[in-house]
């Protein structure tokens, strides 16, 4: 865990969703609502729109009562 100069609570841990192990960071502040977390996934675009894990997760949160929203951060290219 860290803190930063402004006051932001940083913590890294892992989650496992289905058969994956997830990095995931978290960072919290006392005037925020609530924490933000943070995470690398890639999931091919043919699946953004109908098979999209990270719509998955985002409804597993919402339905475990969390105000969650996961944002997309675009697409990137794959090298």
């Amino acid at each position: 865990m860290k803190v930063s100069s402004a006051g932001v609570i940083s913590s890294t841990g892992r989650i496992k969703l289905q058969e994956f192990d997830i990095p995931i960071k978290k960072q919290e502040y006392s005037g925020w609502e609530t924490a933000s977390y943070y995470f690398n996934w890639e999931e091919p675009v043919s699946d953004m729109n109908h098979n999209s894990f990270i719509k998955k997760i985002e409804s597993c949160l919402k339905n475990a009562g969390l105000k969650a929203i996961l944002i997309d951060y675009g697409i990137m290219p794959k090298t």
